[in-house]
């Protein structure tokens, strides 16, 4: 009856056109969804509501927003255009297009299970192209033109490909994502069968869940001759960067032994210290070495008779060449290349270490534990007057929020707004709260374990000034506020503290060394804070009368070499 009455509206176009045949129509997605492709209400064209068809010369085209969901075989169309907007092909679902195809930037195409999708001319793909498993089956006759994002969502051993008859021109980005699986090394997945290979991905990079263990990356291995492009799990160099110190390191963390002829560190920050950089031609450990024009921003050598090999455990020390300890984390950044002695560049991984220089929401990921903390030795005691949390996805739990109003812990003056598990805020309007460095204040379990890691963490400061605070999910211990002259950390101003500082007097620079006025050194200062701290809590008469007793050694010691 729709076939009947959709006729009928075509022969009435056709006449008023004074022709007779058909012209060929598009018919939009209707609805927003998500929503089964093959209901005629779902879509509208100018003859009516119908699912379009090759039949009657229709391309479909998705441009509302809107997701449509293919669930079964559904009649082919002459075009498909995803602008704006999802299309899905699920299990048992199969879509033919006669004619092109094409994915806007606004728009993603998923295909899961044993989805069926085939092209029998060009896809161009600029929004986002996701394959999931191993069972799907995409068949581009043509060309396939990449400068968007292709997902590869792993769910075991084996992937599906794209294939493509004629020619496959890679750009773009290649987003991994795992399904219930975990990647091993030298682990490998086909992504795309081509009968020409033209360019690379841009990026790849890891979808949350889906990061490699320490010194573990993923890699595209591309074979020109027989048209293939392939995912592996390879080793790769590690950067380690201090944030607190600068000591920079290379190291081979697994795998198969590495031999590079150079490396390359930039900072498009301008981040870096040549006067600080140890390179390998300037500490003499191996010839050959030399150095390429250092600026903060590059710094770079090569060796262009040899190489070194780096086999698992080993690792080259670059000295103190990073200088943006006092950078917050959004703006950190060190980029690491290496040229291996086959000639190839790989991108290397990069992970900073240090406490970071911000106040950190952190949160711990198996129990939901929260708490504010500053830890940083480059920032003094800011005083905030107001912070929130945020969670799109809702995953946040109020009940078990330990704000500082019930708790009275920062004050008597803070007020809740509104709590939900989209959004935790208090604000202090008569007074603030300091968190000099070494402070660790809870806040309950603020966080849902089984939701979505996406929190966002805001605070205002007494100075007027909003900031995007760091959100870091790790396991933490509590410590007291305010408790100075605890370098180690446990809670306690001791023995144990003193002999901190006083192996690190003139010469230490961080906490744990005794600098507890964070100023950058260990000096009389940090000595008169730990004299004034100690016995914070209880500790036995005879370590007190030791104490003393050491201290007025120390003093003695001090006063004669000033």
């Amino acid at each position: 009856m729709n076939a009947l009455t959709r006729f009928a509206s075509m022969l009435i176009l056709a006449w008023s056109c004074c022709s007779w045949g058909f012209a060929q129509g598009v018919s939009d997605w209707d609805v927003p969804g998500p929503a089964d492709w093959n209901v005629d209400d779902h879509w509208t064209s100018s003859f009516g509501a119908f699912v379009p068809t090759a039949d009657f010369g229709d391309s479909a085209r998705i441009n509302n927003g809107g997701t449509a969901a293919v669930q079964s075989q559904v009649p082919n169309v002459s075009g498909l255009n995803v602008n704006n907007g999802r299309l899905e092909i699920g299990g048992g679902g199969s879509l033919g297009v006669l004619g092109d195809a094409s994915i806007g930037p606004g728009g993603s195409l998923n295909l899961s299970g044993d989805a069926a999708f085939s092209v029998d001319f060009n896809l161009n793909n600029a929004g986002t192209l996701r394959v999931e498993g191993g069972q799907a089956q995409a068949q581009i006759q043509d060309d396939y033109d990449q400068s968007g994002t292709l997902v590869a969502a792993l769910t075991g051993n084996s992937h599906a490909p794209l294939n493509v008859g004629q020619t496959a021109r890679l750009s773009g980005t290649l987003r991994v994502e795992t399904v219930g699986v975990t990647p091993e090394l030298g682990q490998q997945w086909t992504l795309l069968e081509a009968g020409t290979l033209e360019g690379v991905f841009e990026s790849v990079e890891s979808a949350p869940g889906a990061e490699l263990p320490r010194g573990m990356r993923f890699g595209v291995v591309y074979d020109q001759s027989a048209g293939t492009a392939s995912l592996a799990v390879d080793n790769v160099l590690t950067l380690t960067v201090d944030r607190q110190s600068g000591d920079t390191t290379i190291a081979n963390v697994l795998g198969d032994p590495i031999e590079l002829t150079g490396y390359t560190l930039e900072s498009p920050q301008a981040l870096l210290s040549p006067s600080g950089w140890s390179s390998v031609a300037s500490n003499g450990q191996a010839e050959g070495w030399s150095e390429a024009n250092p600026t903060p921003a590059h710094l770079a050598e090569l060796n262009l008779t040899g190489s070194r090999t780096l086999a698992v455990g080993d690792t080259m020390n670059l000295g103190s060449p990073y200088n943006g300890g006092a950078t917050k984390t959004q703006d950190e950044r060190v980029d690491f290349e290496y040229v291996t002695a086959d000639g190839s560049v790989v991108k290397g991984a990069v992970e900073f270490v240090g406490a970071i220089n911000d106040l950190v929401l952190v949160v711990d990921p198996e129990t939901g534990d929260a708490a504010i903390r500053n830890l940083s030795r480059f920032i003094g005691a800011p005083e905030i007057t107001g912070y929130s949390i945020l969670s799109d996805s809702g995953s946040l739990t109020p009940g078990d929020w330990e704000s500082y109003q019930s708790s009275g812990v920062a004050g008597e003056a803070w007020s809740e707004a509104n709590p939900t598990a989209e959004h935790l805020s208090e604000l202090n309007l008569t007074d603030s709260t300091a968190f000099p460095r070494n402070t660790v204040l809870s806040l309950g379990s603020v966080f849902d374990p089984q939701g979505e890691q996406d929190l966002e963490f805001e605070y205002l400061t007494a100075a007027g000034e909003v900031f995007l605070g760091t959100v870091e999910y790790a396991a933490f211990d509590i410590v007291s506020p305010g408790l100075l002259g605890d370098a180690n950390g446990d809670g306690r101003v001791d023995l144990a503290d003193f002999t901190a500082l006083k192996d690190n007097f003139g010469t230490g620079t961080m906490l744990a060394e005794g600098d507890f006025d964070s100023d950058g050194d260990v000096d009389l200062a940090d000595f008169q804070i730990l004299k004034d701290n100690f016995g914070s809590v209880a500790v036995p008469e005879p370590a007190c009368w030791l104490l003393f007793a050491a201290m007025g050694g120390f003093l003695l010691a001090v006063s004669r070499r000033h």
